[in-house]
């Protein structure tokens, strides 16, 4: 390889190569200058100095070669003075990446300066890259580094750090095991140990052991906190002490206070998981009861919302509006309690016998830390939940505690492990406060009902409303529009907050809902709910109308909403009353399940009243007609493989033709039998397609020109996600009556493999075949049917297409990649497909995707993974197919993982077409 030396005086300088690397040039001629002076101003007691910034122009020049050995791998980039030639697709594409790569030369001069390793200058410069948003460009790199032999390793690093930004952290931990060990240590222990935790803990549990035992971790104070947080979430507590104590060492040395707060927020969790299976009993006589706080672990994700408190209050209401008890126990609790039982209005007060009541402050997303009796009934309300350090959700609860669930909120899908669903099973029936709820315990098995919010009742500790009318406007968490006052109903102070004195503050709040103000504007569910319940005015701004949280809740008149209230009190005022009353938990239960019984069923008749919806507004029957009278067969006019042919859908929107044929060219060259291609497309004149066809001789082609066929409404309003093609699509059930099955392929993947081999996938009856997405949560087809609702910013509507989906699937099916699919159409046809599904398309805005997994669900084939590798969310490795689902395209200037296949056949496909305008001069 060429010097630095040699490299600069090239006549490369006249190549966009050249130019970046006459920058780095410039770049080590001013250091020299700057930090080496000239000869006549150097002295002999500048020697030493003198050394250590030649060692950093070393480091500089290290870099350089790097960056050259990379350009090396460009063909002719070092000949501009050879006679003109048209380069090659993929020799361009490199060197726009190399060049690209090239955009953060400045941050990685800037760590060498202050003596960094490269390595370390390399990942500090692509941390900072993805602060500030560059995650894209940073990808590049990483690709463009690994690449390399010499710089694989460190490359893998930064790959890791995208994946972790990605929210990949199964990605993230493959690739930051592929790097060497002590660099990935140096580099990026924190995300090593996160993404650890999060998919592999028992392997990750065993490299945090080993790297403890010697001074391999090169980790900053926040970095060790990070990994003494994920290893405790995961069990790891001697670890993670030790972690911990590294990082108070740290934090303390460099006067971090903040950091310090937190490691000692951390520190008071220890050992409690412990303490909590110690054997406790409530005093004799008494009846031991839970009270939810919010703290946990990961004080990030401890409770900022004192909207939170207010559903304590009211779930206290229900204990202290009977007379008879009294209440004893921790502190705090006690205090409260006592506080709302004189405030209970006297219609609400429940008379009856007596009981003493012990109460535990118990935390909602954390009771497996909570010590307490055996038997502790606990009113299970709220949202549920946040994992702790990224990594776990502790659920079940307390096995001591004793839920009786009412006002329950689903959040996260993924939170129903086996474990989980099984445990709401054994204390069934679950009443949820939002129908979405409701409908995905129905899916997973879970008797259930639609209960509403617990915070309708909280006016049971609250006297009457002031006769006099209040006067002005409170707006809470959302932009004043009118004369009133702001407030934020969130506050990082509340995390640290006592139990207690977070509860006085939501009582003052709900007081002056009360009397303090006439209208309540706000976005907040917890603070809607209370003040309607109080009897103030409220105008609710939903940021979207359509959350899942609030289906059930929002868009209800008086009576609805007194329904909601007045069903919740007679539903728990005879169960708190045989808890009270010492009744076993058998019978507790019994009654329970037999008082939510009317609730169960009407929700069991909603799940079992879904029919379908009218028919799509154009006619499908004559659209396909439309397509086939218009469409174009070309026989192939070159032998082809024998066998039976493999029928291969593509679609051909706006793309460039070029587009195609590189897809197409990846079909033909491994297809051990013939391929009959038949390509949907629109804005092609015949010409074109006949030309094309001519590039590809082995093929027979069917075109079928969409251009006459209007879908309607489909194509406007809510439907943001539905695009001509998606249409065109759906109709193969119905244009393609002869074909039984069918292999469809973006046109941004690639057939790697024998396509013959895909299109013989034994489907076992399923409609069509398709590989499982590696992406945790867009691996669930519930959370996808969720996102999907979200998006039609309609409440109804969005609580329709839950409905329809929670009761087409049972819970969960694994959602599904539709870039690379093996389609049944006979089955297709048998189910009806378009009559059924063309019209959630039209209704919902939905895509082929999300279509496609509406229709299957878990009733499917699952390909193989080699079979469409996704390169934006994995590692590939032995892929068969592969499809660039993500922003980063293979023909995109970044460099982007696998592109090299890409340009192959990109290659080829140019080369057909240089071969067929030989012969036929007029350009496709």
């Amino acid at each position: 390889m060429a010097t630095a030396s040699e490299r600069g005086s090239s006549g490369g300088s006249r190549t966009l190569v050249g130019k970046a690397l006459r920058r780095a040039e410039r770049h080590l001629h001013d250091w020299q200058t700057t930090l080496l002076g000239s000869e006549d101003e150097s002295t002999a007691g500048a020697v030493s100095q003198d050394r250590l910034e030649r060692q950093r122009v070393r480091r500089l020049e290290e870099f350089y070669e790097a960056v050259c050995r990379i350009v090396d791998r460009v063909p002719g980039a070092y000949e501009p003075d050879a006679a003109p030639k048209t380069p090659a697709v993929a020799h361009v594409r490199k060197v726009k990446q190399v060049l690209r790569a090239w955009g953060a030369q400045d941050l990685f001069f800037s760590g060498l300066a202050r003596d960094e390793p490269f390595d370390r200058a390399l990942v500090d410069a692509s941390r900072r890259m993805i602060r500030t948003g560059s995650v894209d460009r940073v990808r590049s790199l990483a690709n463009v580094l690994r690449s390399d032999p010499d710089l694989a390793s460190v490359g893998n690093v930064i790959a890791g750090l995208v994946a972790v930004e990605d929210q990949l952290p199964a990605m993230a931990w493959e690739l930051l095991v592929a790097a060497d060990r002590e660099q990935t240590l140096r580099l990026a222990p924190a995300e090593l140990f996160r993404s650890g935790f999060a998919t592999e803990p028992v392997a990750a549990g065993e490299a945090l052991v080993e790297a403890l035992r010697g001074d391999s971790v090169d980790a900053t104070p926040a970095e060790w906190f990070d990994i003494a947080g994920t290893s405790f979430a995961r069990a790891y507590e001697t670890e993670s002490r030790e972690a911990l104590s590294r990082a108070r060492s740290g934090a303390e040395r460099d006067g971090n206070e903040p950091l310090v707060d937190r490691i000692a927020w951390l520190e008071d969790w220890y050992g409690t998981a412990e303490a909590a299976k110690h054997e406790v009993t409530a005093p004799a006589g008494t009846v031991p009861f839970a009270v939810l706080d919010y703290k946990q672990p990961d004080e990030a994700f401890a409770s900022k919302n004192l909207g939170d408190h207010v559903q304590t209050i009211a779930s206290l209401g229900h204990l202290v509006r009977r007379s008879g008890f009294r209440f004893s126990g921790e502190t705090e609790a006690v205090r409260v309690a006592q506080i709302l039982q004189e405030r209970v209005k006297p219609e609400r007060v429940v008379d009856g016998d007596d009981a003493e009541v012990t109460l535990y402050r118990v935390q909602r997303d954390a009771t497996s830390h909570d010590l307490v009796p055996d038997g502790t009934w606990m009113l299970a309300f709220g949202w549920y939940m946040h994992r702790q350090f990224g990594t776990t959700f502790d659920m079940p609860f307390n096995p001591r505690l004793r839920p009786i669930f009412v006002s329950f909120h689903v959040n996260a899908p993924t939170f129903l492990t086996e474990g989980v669903i099984e445990y709401l099973k054994k204390y069934a029936p679950v009443g949820c406060r939002d129908w979405n709820t409701v409908h995905l315990l129905q899916a997973a098995g879970v008797p259930a009902f639609f209960s509403g919010c617990l915070t309708t009742t909280v006016d049971t500790v609250f006297p009457a409303r002031p006769s006099t009318t209040p006067s002005g406007t409170l707006y809470v968490d959302t932009p004043a529009t009118g004369p009133g006052v702001v407030w934020k109903q969130t506050a990082p102070d509340i995390r640290r907050r006592s139990f207690a004195d977070n509860v006085d503050d939501a009582i003052d709040v709900l007081t002056s809902y009360q009397s303090q103000y006439k209208t309540v504007v706000t976005s907040r569910l917890h603070c809607y709910l209370p003040a309607r319940s109080l009897g103030a005015e409220v105008e609710f701004r939903a940021k979207n109308p359509a959350d899942v949280r609030f289906d059930g809740l929002i868009d209800i008149d008086d009576a609805a909403y007194e329904d909601i209230r007045g069903s919740m009190l007679a539903l728990l005022e005879p169960v708190i009353g045989a808890i009270g009353a010492g009744r076993s938990e058998a019978d507790v239960y019994t009654l329970w399940r037999e008082l939510t019984a009317p609730a169960v069923a009407a929700a069991e008749s909603v799940r079992g009243g879904v029919s379908d919806i009218d028919e799509v507004s154009f006619d499908v029957s004559e659209a396909c007609r439309t397509i086939l009278q218009r469409s174009v067969t070309i026989e192939r006019t070159a032998e082809a493989p024998a066998g039976e042919p493999v029928a291969v859908e593509l679609s051909l929107g706006s793309e460039p033709l070029d587009r195609l044929a590189v897809v197409l060219e990846s079909v033909v060259s491994g297809a051990t039998r013939p391929i009959h291609a038949h390509v949907l497309c629109r804005g092609r004149d015949r010409s074109d397609l006949e030309r094309f066809s001519r590039g590809f001789p082995t093929v027979t082609f069917t075109w079928l020109p969409t251009d006459d066929v209007d879908h309607g409404p489909a194509l406007g309003g809510r439907a943001s996600r539905t695009v001509v093609a998606t249409m065109d699509r759906l109709l193969l059930p119905e244009l393609l009556r002869d074909v039984t099955r069918i292999v469809h392929l973006d046109l941004h993947a690639v057939c790697v493999g024998d396509i013959a081999e895909l299109v013989d996938t034994d489907l076992a009856g399923s409609p069509l075949a398709a590989r499982t997405s590696p992406q945790a949560e867009a691996g669930s087809g519930f959370i996808n049917a969720i996102n999907s609702s979200k998006r039609t910013k309609e409440n109804a509507l969005a609580r329709e297409l839950i409905l329809r989906n929670h009761t087409r699937h049972a819970y969960d099916f694994l959602a599904f990649s539709a870039a690379v699919l093996v389609l049944d159409l006979d089955r297709m046809r048998s189910d009806e497909f378009c009559r059924h599904f063309l019209p959630w398309v039209e209704r919902f805005g939905l895509n082929v995707q999300e279509t496609l997994n509406a229709y299957a669900g878990g009733d499917r084939a699952d390909l193989d993974p080699s079979w469409n590798r996704l390169p934006d969310l994995e590692v590939v490795h032995d892929a068969k197919a592969i499809s660039w689902t993500g922003p980063q395209k293979p023909w995109s200037p970044e460099s982007v993982q696998c592109q090299d296949v890409w340009d192959d056949y990109a290659g080829r496909a140019a080369g057909r077409v240089a071969a067929l305008q030989e012969t036929h001069p007029t350009p496709l």
